[in-house]
């Protein structure tokens, strides 16, 4: 699959009610080879997230800074009912704005 047009790939998949676990592997493949904000959107407007749970930990441990990923990663754990309390204690990378919503 082209990086580039992954998103676009993973949101017919979406669509399409495709094994959640081919999605996630899918994901894993694909890495950071893509568009990290459009990827986070697709998942985001497909109401599924917490599918991209892992790929999200995942570019957090590498040194991603992006503020929609630890957004995105931050929201997953707070929709899981975790206790966000200590990743927002050493975390100053996500957006209170969005994250107080």
């Amino acid at each position: 699959m082209n990086p580039k047009a992954a998103p676009k790939v993973l949101k017919i998949l979406l669509d399409e009610n495709q094994d959640e676990k081919y999605v996630k592997g899918l994901l894993d493949k694909i890495g950071v080879n893509c568009n990290i904000t459009e990827m986070i959107s697709t998942f985001e407007k497909e109401g599924k997230l917490y599918l991209a749970t892992d790929w999200l930990e995942a570019r957090i441990k590498e040194g991603n800074q992006m503020v929609e990923v630890h957004n995105s990663f931050l929201k997953i754990q707070i929709d899981n009912g975790k206790s966000p309390e200590a990743i927002l204690a050493s975390n100053n990378l996500y957006d209170t704005r969005v994250i107080g919503k």
